[in-house]
């Protein structure tokens, strides 16, 4: 399995991808202005246009597809809508991230230096994943 933002995803890489049988797992936090509180290129642009995309190649060239989307107190009021919106993008299966962040101008500035302590290492119990519901 390659994990990646998507953004480099291309029909030959797909096609390579497929080829040799690796799944791919690509960071989407839901629709575009979910994605685009907290992922932005070096130049601050929102990338869900390149993220789905992405996700439509992948999943054209017949490459299992994966959504792992990053829940913060942006898109947490819309979780319940995350089934529908990647079954439509066509991913066979998403996860969630649950991240904790702080907010200041616009930005979630994430703390990783608590998540590398071993009192914040995640349980599998704070681990979830769903099947998006067939188109």
């Amino acid at each position: 399995m390659v994990c990646t933002n998507g953004v480099l995803i291309s029909r030959r890489i797909a096609q390579f991808f497929r080829e040799q049988h690796v799944s791919v797992a690509v960071g989407c936090d839901g629709p575009a202005d979910d994605h685009a509180a907290i992922r932005r290129d070096t130049h601050g642009n929102a990338t869900y246009s390149q993220v789905a995309a992405a996700i439509k190649t992948l999943v054209a060239e017949n490459v299992t597809t994966f959504a792992s989307a990053s829940i913060t107190p942006h898109n947490l009021p819309r979780i319940g809508e995350f089934s529908d919106f990647f079954a439509g993008l066509g991913v066979a299966k998403f996860g969630f991230n649950f991240l904790r962040a702080s907010c200041s101008s616009g930005w979630y500035h994430l703390s990783s230096s608590r998540v590398l302590r071993p009192r914040h290492r995640r349980r599998p119990s704070q681990l979830f994943q769903f099947r998006a519901a067939p188109p």
